[in-house]
């Protein structure tokens, strides 16, 4: 009869209390713990995924940046537009001299000289006419050239120079210096 009793005691703890009680006492996790680590877990997928996405929309992004570029540049070609690489000019002055203020992958090139003052001159002529953002680039060839609207987007430096010649300040014979 005692066996039937303690037998009865434990039918009734364990719907009592549950299978919780149990895992406490093997020293297991209780389903409210498992549950907030299932929680957990999901929260963490969740957040992977959104990361996920994020560098998958930055990769079609910067394709489609440089497919845009190229595209630019094709139609630059096409339409008379020289388009020069540093390196292939003799490359920018190297010892930090360039002048250059603003880095950037493309510029349009109104006039390069020889003369340092004829060069400023241009730059104040240019500044004069609009928010171009006039520099010089020293080249390793001696050369100055007076470069604006600096951008690594091919198009913006399209729209910059397309502006400078409503302004009458961008020569016909201007052309766009890509830096390598």
């Amino acid at each position: 009869m005692k066996k039937t009793y303690i037998l009865l005691a434990l039918v009734v703890m364990s719907t009592v209390t549950g299978c919780d009680f149990f895992r406490k006492l093997a020293g297991r996790p209780t389903s409210e713990e498992i549950e907030i680590k299932r929680q957990e877990m999901v929260a963490d997928l969740k957040a992977k995924a959104v990361r996920e996405k994020e560098v998958q929309d930055s990769l079609v992004l910067a394709a489609k940046r440089v497919a845009d570029s190229l595209a630019a540049v094709s139609s630059l070609e096409e339409s008379g537009v020289r388009v020069h690489s540093d390196s292939s000019l003799g490359g920018i002055a190297g010892d930090g001299t360039s002048g250059m203020t603003v880095e950037a992958d493309y510029r349009v090139i109104v006039g390069s000289f020889k003369d340092q003052k004829n060069a400023e001159k241009m730059v104040a002529k240019v500044a004069a006419a609009g928010d171009f953002n006039p520099h010089q680039v020293k080249m390793r060839n001696g050369m100055i050239a007076v470069g604006a609207c600096p951008s690594d987007n091919v198009q913006d430096v399209l729209a910059g120079m397309d502006e400078m010649k409503k302004c009458g300040v961008c020569p016909a014979d201007a052309w766009i210096l890509k830096v390598d």
